[in-house]
C-alpha cells in the first residue's frame, strides 16, 4: 500500500498578503504627540536622576557609581536613538 503525500501547497497571494500586513501595522504608522513626549519626558528624567545618583554615590563607594553607570548608559543611548529618529 503506498501513500500518497500532497506535494503542493497554497502559496498566499501576494496582494493579499500586502493588504494583510497594511492593515496589521496601519494603527502604528500615524504618529501618537502625547506618547512620545511621554517617552522623552520619561527617559530624559531618569537620566537626569541617574546622573544625580551618581555624583551622590561617589561619596560612599565608586563601585556604586559604576553599578549607577550602566542604566545610565542606556537611557544615554535611548536618548540618542530619539535625536537620530528626529535627525
Amino acid at each position: 500500500m503506498h501513500l500518497r503525500v500532497k506535494t503542493h501547497s497554497r502559496r498566499p497571494d501576494a496582494a493579499a498578503t500586502s493588504r494583510y500586513w497594511n492593515q496589521l501595522l496601519a494603527p502604528y504608522a500615524v504618529a501618537d504627540p502625547r506618547k512620545a513626549l511621554f517617552q522623552l519626558l520619561s527617559t530624559a528624567s531618569l537620566f537626569v536622576l541617574a546622573w544625580y545618583l551618581m555624583l551622590r554615590s561617589l561619596e560612599t563607594h565608586y563601585a556604586v557609581t559604576l553599578l549607577l553607570a550602566v542604566p545610565a548608559a542606556s537611557l544615554l543611548i535611548r536618548l540618542f536613538i530619539f535625536q537620530h529618529d528626529c535627525g
